[in-house]
């Protein structure tokens, strides 16, 4: 279904690699390396035939490059990753328009943040958060990453959402926030 509503929102040449990319996302967590590696690859090839943006096609050869390593530990094997030497010899640097944004945007709230809570007065009161906003940002993140099929993006959601924690364990000292906030955090995940 989530397929589906993709379809209605992309165009057919885009929406042919993001659907071939969520069957590789699927046989990774699968446990099908082999599979996600054939997939990524038909992905790749349909994106350069295309000539989809340069983003697009990097970002499908860094999914490729994680998934290769996978499947070379999984086969205890060294193999010379084309992906990786692709990436390498690229004159242009990788950039995301819209995760990069949103990346720099959280890691600055979080430094704004943290530096007022270092310079305020034990006697301060704060009222309202930006903790919401922050939510927004990462959810944010998670949507665009789903939105593009990108496997890599999709498994860095955990360490953004683990640096989110850090943070607010950083910014509010109260130890019963904190318990609160692990435990609804641990057992929904």
């Amino acid at each position: 279904m989530y397929l589906e509503m993709l379809k209605a929102q992309q165009d057919d040449e885009y929406y042919q690699i993001v659907q071939i990319r969520w069957q590789a996302i699927q046989a990774h967590f699968s446990g099908d390396a082999e599979k996600c590696v054939e997939y990524l690859e038909m992905a790749l090839n349909l994106a350069k035939e295309t000539n989809q943006p340069t983003w697009v096609i990097k970002d499908i050869l860094v999914d490729l490059c994680n998934e290769h390593w996978i499947r070379c530990t999984i086969r205890n094997e060294f193999f010379d990753i084309p992906a990786q030497k692709e990436l390498t010899e690229s004159s242009e640097e990788l950039y995301y328009p819209i995760l990069d944004r949103i990346d720099e945007s959280l890691h600055e709230e979080y430094i704004e943040g943290l530096y007022k809570k270092k310079i305020e007065s034990p006697y301060s009161v704060t009222l309202g958060s930006s903790i919401a906003q922050h939510g927004e940002m990462l959810a944010s993140s998670f949507i665009v990453s789903m939105y593009n099929g990108s496997l890599t993006h999709i498994l860095l959601i955990y360490e953004k959402i683990r640096n989110f924690v850090f943070y607010l364990s950083c910014k509010y000292d109260n130890w019963n926030f904190k318990l609160r906030f692990r435990r609804t955090f641990m057992c929904s995940s």
